[in-house]
């Protein structure tokens, strides 16, 4: 299913209401089963948005979890300048533009 940026956007929206973060946390969306991760990804714009994986960390310390070990997952958005970025490259990549070297090898 091909959809534009605004057409994820508004389907992320209506899937993910449910998870809405409260007040005070950077992410968007906050503890959404990992089951329906696979199903879900499809309508997560990637451009706009990551996803950071939540569950038992396999050693002390460390800040992140597996996607293999993780229980949940939340969604956070990028700041603007890098979205504008990644969907620039993005559109020189499907249009066989070489973006951002400035010579040939």
């Amino acid at each position: 299913m091909n959809l534009n940026y605004k057409q994820k956007e508004d389907v992320m929206q209506a899937i993910f209401k449910m998870h809405k973060s409260p007040i005070g946390f950077r992410s968007v969306y906050k503890a959404i089963p990992i089951y329906s991760y696979d199903n879900l990804k499809q309508f997560i714009d990637f451009t706009k948005y990551f996803v950071v994986f939540r569950g038992p960390r396999p050693k002390f310390g460390q800040s992140s979890t597996r996607k293999c070990d993780a229980k949940a997952f939340d969604v956070y958005e990028r700041d603007a300048r890098a979205v504008r970025e990644i969907r620039i490259e993005r559109e020189a990549f499907l249009r066989g533009v070489d973006y951002g070297k400035s010579h040939k090898v």
